[in-house]
C-alpha cells in the first residue's frame, strides 16, 4: 500500500512540475510606458532566445507581487495574449511575471539581475 500511494506522489508532482514550463513564445510585443514603441523582429527574436534559455525556471504565481517599472505587451504564436512585466530589482534578484488572460498560465520567475538587465536594455531601445 505504501508503494502505491509513493508512486501517486511522484505522478503527482511531476504533473504539478510539468504544469509549470509552459513555453512563452513571442510572435510580436509592444512596450509601454513612457516611450511606448513595437518590438523590432530581432527584439522578438531576442526575446524569444532569452525566454528560452529562462523556461526551466518559471513557476506559478502564488501572491500578488508589487507594480513593475517596464512592462512588454506580448501575443504569442497560439494567438494567445498577455504581459511580461518586470518587477523592481532587489538582493540582485530580478522578478519578472507573465500575465495571462488564462489564471492557469500566469507565471513568475526570479533571475539574477545581470541578466536580466541585458534584456531590459535590449527592449527599452526603440529600433
Amino acid at each position: 500500500m505504501t508503494t502505491h500511494y509513493t508512486k501517486l506522489s511522484v505522478i503527482l508532482v511531476a504533473l504539478l512540475v510539468c504544469g509549470c514550463r509552459d513555453d512563452i513564445r513571442v510572435a510580436a510585443a509592444e512596450v509601454q510606458g513612457e516611450k511606448p514603441h513595437a518590438l523590432s523582429a530581432r527584439q522578438v527574436q531576442f526575446l524569444n532566445f532569452w525566454l528560452e534559455q529562462h523556461n526551466p525556471d518559471w513557476f506559478k504565481v502564488l501572491y500578488t507581487p508589487p507594480p513593475g517599472d517596464l512592462h512588454v505587451s506580448v501575443r504569442t504564436r497560439g494567438g494567445e495574449s498577455g504581459t511580461i512585466e518586470f518587477l523592481p530589482q532587489q538582493n540582485q534578484k530580478a522578478v519578472l511575471v507573465f500575465w495571462a488572460k488564462k489564471p492557469s498560465k500566469i507565471r513568475m520567475a526570479s533571475f539574477d539581475a545581470s541578466d536580466v538587465d541585458a534584456l531590459r536594455q535590449e527592449l527599452r531601445s526603440s529600433q
